[in-house]
């Protein structure tokens, strides 16, 4: 009963991240804040700006609130997204696996 470590909890990304998915991403973020957070990435077909967004201010905010971000899978089309924006995928994280 001493294990103070929480577990991280996992969002999964929707397959189309647009202009329409952006204020979902943020309500499930925001209900995570300060526990330690796993993104699986691996369904993205499609990642709009706005929701690129998000997840960096998601990155910025858990740095600060002194909490783990990291990703379990990344598709294609959700690394491919990053590079033509030239978000590097260190952006997104806190730590954990790159």
């Amino acid at each position: 009963m001493g294990n103070n470590q929480q577990s991280a909890e996992t969002i999964v990304l929707d397959e189309r991240l647009d202009l329409t998915a952006a204020s979902a991403l943020c309500a499930a973020l925001i209900e995570q804040r300060g526990k330690p957070l796993t993104i699986d990435a691996e369904k993205v077909e499609h990642l709009g700006s706005q929701c690129l967004q998000v997840l960096i201010s998601a990155a910025l905010t858990w740095r600060a609130d002194n909490a783990e971000l990291s990703y379990s899978g990344r598709s294609s089309a959700f690394t491919q997204s990053l590079e033509n924006f030239g978000a590097p995928m260190d952006a997104l994280v806190t730590g954990g696996d790159l």
